[in-house]
């Protein structure tokens, strides 16, 4: 299985989705040799503090003397422990469950930060913002995937500008359900022209990563992501039939504006990411800030929170 969909665990990822998921941390991680240790607290539904012992290893499980240390630490500090390895036993929960528990991994800082939305949008028109160096295009690359990371909470792969010369799109990016988006980032000053010849490279990245999915993910969908598109929703949704008849997924469409619109939702309710349908959003045509309120809704009042009971 592609590591893109099982990282191992990291104590940055863990202090960041436990910070955006609320708790208050009262360090960033003690380290031990076979583990760290991180100390955090969270009000309760009834409105007492819950103190943690959150102890992190990159092994399959604790041994025993090992959680007996760490439960009589937490004891002491009255803390409850949580223990987190590679994989779910009796005694701990696994990497991806506990960041599932958390409402997704928070790979990177930069997509809910204060500078994020104006440096995207800046970069999208393929310029770059007071005191940025390097390729605009490529800047913009990276922060449509840290965008993509986030509303996800899945670890997204940068491939594009730092594959030169080599035939694949510039970002691959994993749904919660597991499923493959194939991304085109296109920085376009006055809005990026979709025609059918511009998409001809992105049909052969997503056939390309059809094949080398066989066995481990599906590809749902191809996204470009861009300033502005100058064809309209009726012309995209035409060009996402062509692209599904020639590739069996279709062609999503989603602009700048509509991708920061989602992370400052997100931001809102992060539990919501892995209970949002993504796979309807991204379904071909363009993604419209309807079609995701509706979702976001959906989402919002069908989800039992074990809190309300």
């Amino acid at each position: 299985m592609p590591d893109v969909l099982n990282p191992a665990p990291d104590v940055a990822t863990a202090v960041r989705s436990l910070l955006v998921a609320g708790y208050d941390l009262d360090d960033s991680g003690e380290r031990h040799p076979s583990h760290i240790e991180i100390r955090c607290a969270k009000p309760s539904v009834f409105g007492v503090e819950v103190r943690f012992l959150i102890a992190v290893t990159d092994m399959d499980e604790f041994s025993d003397p090992e959680l007996e240390d760490i439960r009589r630490a937490a004891k002491q500090e009255l803390r409850v422990p949580v223990f987190v390895g590679n994989e779910s036993t009796d005694s701990q929960l696994g990497w991806s469950e506990f960041l599932s528990d958390l409402g997704g991994s928070v790979p990177s800082w930069r997509a809910i930060s204060t500078s994020y939305a104006g440096t995207l949008a800046v970069a999208s028109q393929n310029t770059l913002s007071p005191g940025m160096s390097g390729e605009a295009w490529l800047v913009f690359e990276d922060l449509v995937c840290d965008g993509l990371e986030f509303i996800f909470g899945r670890r997204a792969k940068r491939m594009g500008g730092r594959r030169r010369g080599q035939k694949v799109s510039d970002i691959t990016a994993v749904l919660p359900t597991s499923e493959l988006l194939v991304v085109d980032a296109k920085a376009a000053a006055n809005g990026f022209e979709a025609n059918w010849p511009a998409f001809r490279p992105l049909v052969e990245y997503t056939k390309k990563q059809q094949q080398r999915q066989q066995g481990y993910n599906i590809v749902h969908s191809a996204l470009v992501v861009s300033s502005s598109f100058c064809q309209k929703a009726e012309i995209q949704q035409q060009l996402s039939n062509s692209f599904l008849a020639e590739t069996r997924v279709p062609l999503t469409f989603m602009t700048v504006p509509m991708l920061t619109d989602i992370i400052s939702r997100i931001q809102t309710s992060v539990d919501l990411r892995t209970a949002i349908n993504w796979k309807r959003i991204f379904s071909g045509g363009s993604v419209t800030h309807n079609a995701f309120s509706r979702e976001f809704t959906a989402a919002s009042s069908e989800t039992i929170r074990v809190s309300e009971y």
